[in-house]
């Protein structure tokens, strides 16, 4: 795990700072920042400077191998391009993980940045197409600066008030959490393809969103814990209708300022249900334990497809959707045990 620079409320800031950050900053200049959750997540990993670079290069190889090779061959846009894009960079970190686990050929502080930084070199990619690696290189880099920058002073001053007024117990940005999961959990990033491609064919064939890409292999993974799962679709379901009866009437927003609203109002909603939930329950159940910023950005996806096509079809979709990846993810398992290849994947 990581040591972050920070605590819970911190982090959790930290990417709320990055999406308000990210979308003033493209309303007003057009500059994207590398995407909307990019700029506050890669913040909170400045003191990991070389994991920054691995997720760079990962991104960089995904914009080479889709937009120099596959584009010109099988003329990719659209949906398309950017589902080839998040799948390309995410084999690329599958094939760059293993290595790393192979007698420790790579060190680990060269990893690609985990969890929902599985995605990031995808969205990084995407942004590469528009704008060039180059320009997108130093704009996502600059916008993560600027957001340490903002949440750097605000960790120091919490720090010596705390040690100025009595002793401080930070509190993990990872919590001690169960170990019931649907799969390994080291197996979560080949979730995530699975959940992509799935996702793919089912919009291709029946038009059906499921939530987000990575949305399944997470619910999959959560498959035996329905009280986290309830608990990510009752927020979402908030978000959705906040969305739709207040913000919507009294917000311009369109295109990516309209998914900055959305995930921003997700974040919050599920941030304060979770304090919500933890106070009523007396500490008795957290909520996606050790999942503190992937959560949020999980009901933020299903909020934005209930939008898209409403409540009913989304959630059908991301129920069968996560049915199926548990289903794979179970033979996956089984294949690498029978055939002694879990020191692939640390398992």
């Amino acid at each position: 795990m990581y040591d972050y620079f920070v605590n819970t409320e911190l982090a959790r800031l930290t990417i709320i700072l990055g999406i308000v950050v990210a979308t003033l900053v493209y309303k007003q200049t057009g500059l994207t920042l590398g995407g909307v959750i990019v700029p506050g997540y890669l913040a909170l990993f400045i003191v990991y400077p070389l994991n920054i670079l691995a997720t760079m290069l990962v991104a960089i190889l995904a914009y080479l191998v889709v937009h120099k090779l596959l584009q010109r061959r099988f003329m990719l846009n659209g949906r398309q391009l950017f589902e080839t894009e998040i799948l390309v960079a995410l084999v690329i970190q599958l094939i760059w993980n293993s290595i790393s686990g192979y007698e420790s050929m790579v060190e680990t502080s060269w990893i690609p940045i985990y969890g929902i930084g599985f995605v990031l070199p995808g969205i990084i990619t995407h942004e590469m197409g528009r704008s060039g690696w180059f320009n997108t290189l130093i704009s996502t880099l600059l916008g993560a600066v600027l957001v340490y920058l903002i949440v750097a002073p605000l960790a120091a001053v919490q720090t010596a008030m705390a040690d100025f007024v009595s002793p401080f117990t930070v509190s993990p940005l990872i919590r001690p959490q169960p170990s019931l999961f649907g799969f390994p959990m080291p197996l979560l990033p080949v979730g995530i393809v699975v959940s992509i491609l799935l996702e793919l064919l089912l919009f291709r064939w029946v038009k059906i969103r499921t939530g987000g890409y990575v949305t399944a292999a997470y619910l999959a993974l959560l498959i035996l814990r329905p009280l986290d799962i309830l608990f990510v679709l009752g927020c979402s379901l908030i978000t959705y209708i906040v969305m739709k009866r207040f913000v919507s009437g009294n917000v311009l927003a369109f295109g990516r300022i309209r998914l900055g609203v959305t995930i921003l109002l997700g974040v919050v909603i599920a941030w304060l249900c979770e304090i919500l939930v933890i106070n009523f329950s007396v500490g008795t159940f957290i909520p996606w334990s050790g999942f503190v910023v992937i959560m949020p950005m999980i009901v933020s996806l299903l909020a934005v497809d209930y939008e898209r096509q409403g409540v009913v079809y989304t959630l059908g979709g991301a129920a069968g959707m996560a049915a199926a990846v548990w289903l794979i993810m179970q033979g996956v398992t089984y294949g690498l045990q029978t055939l002694e290849l879990g020191w692939i994947f640390h398992i």
